[in-house]
């Protein structure tokens, strides 16, 4: 139940992250105007205007996310969930989420700069992250290790830890000095173009922020193939178990540096933008996961948790004075 429930505001969380983008790519933010929840003055979109359409669906998915997150915390405080740890997590997921509508719901009706959006993209790739960590953490409570790591599996274990928090560390700094570098319409200044209602013009400090941008992407890349190499330090059977997600956060990010290029090249066009950054948000996903993975392997809670449940359950006909001498004894 948990684990489903996981998938869920994962799948979810993905979705409104994906029509944030589109948001932003097809500036479509302003199209319903600041009377929520009414789009135009009307209670639903106008099917010929695209961007009322983005616009007012990114709202209705924002608003559907905090149902099943909410829904998702309750679930985590089932007695058989609640006993595998993780509810805390749950209950950060709820105050992310509150956390980044109210910040987007500031910035929508008090129209702030060009750049203050970058506080949302902040939020909202952070509740991302724990959201990935949290669905780690469930998986693993359905294929958890029945046992301890052995010692040279745990130092391997520990390095692999290590680097995925580097990784997932750059990742989401590269993210959110992305998002400030367009939101900011810093990236119209490094290029020469003319934005307009922008507070920042300063070409050096747009050059800095690409530079560091830069700087982090290059670290990220060292991190994947620290990974690499982490991951071949460990026996078999662990090495099967984490080779698929180091490989796929070392794609996702080896796509997404491509991509990048690709923004550069095209010189901010709109569909390299949005592909960008839907590709960092994936790699961003996939590194929170490899994370959260190796963390719950290092300690298999829920493994411990099902033997104190055990060791604590009464059995059936067996009175409690009689349960609590017997365990005396």
């Amino acid at each position: 139940m948990g684990r489903r429930m996981a998938r869920a505001v994962a799948a979810m969380t993905l979705f409104v992250l994906v029509m944030g983008v589109l948001v932003v790519a097809t500036e479509s933010g302003d199209a319903c105007g600041f009377d929520w929840p009414y789009c135009g003055g009307k209670l639903y979109p106008d099917p010929s205007n695209a961007k009322q359409v983005i616009e007012y669906t990114h709202r209705l998915v924002t608003g559907l996310l905090g149902l099943v997150v909410v829904a998702n915390a309750a679930v985590a405080f089932h007695p058989a969930v609640r006993r595998r740890g993780g509810t805390g997590l749950a209950l950060g997921l709820v105050a992310l989420l509150f956390l980044q509508a109210g910040v987007g719901g500031l910035n929508v009706l008090l129209g702030t700069p060009k750049g203050f959006t970058t506080l949302d993209v902040m939020i909202s790739e952070a509740l991302w992250a724990a959201v990935m960590i949290y669905l780690a953490r469930r998986e693993a409570d359905e294929t958890a290790l029945s046992q301890k790591p052995a010692a040279g599996d745990r130092t391997a274990l520990k390095a692999l830890r290590r680097w995925a928090a580097v990784l997932t560390a750059a990742v989401y700094g590269t993210l959110v000095l992305g998002g400030f570098f367009k939101h900011s319409a810093l990236a119209e200044v490094f290029f020469g173009l003319e934005p307009e209602r922008v507070w920042l013009r300063d070409p050096g400090l747009a050059r800095s922020v690409y530079v560091l941008h830069g700087t982090l992407g290059l670290s990220a890349t060292i991190a994947a193939a620290a990974l690499g190499v982490a991951t071949a330090h460990l026996t078999v059977p662990l090495r099967r178990r984490f080779w698929l997600p180091v490989a796929a956060a070392s794609t996702l990010l080896v796509l997404e540096v491509g991509i990048g290029f690709g923004v550069v090249v095209a010189g901010l066009k709109p569909f390299w933008v949005a592909a960008h950054m839907i590709l960092a948000t994936l790699s961003l996903g996939a590194t929170a996961f490899l994370y959260g993975s190796v963390d719950a392997a290092l300690r298999p809670a829920s493994v411990s948790g099902e033997r104190t449940a055990e060791r604590g359950r009464r059995p059936e006909g067996l009175g409690r004075a009689e349960f609590a001498g017997e365990g005396r004894g």
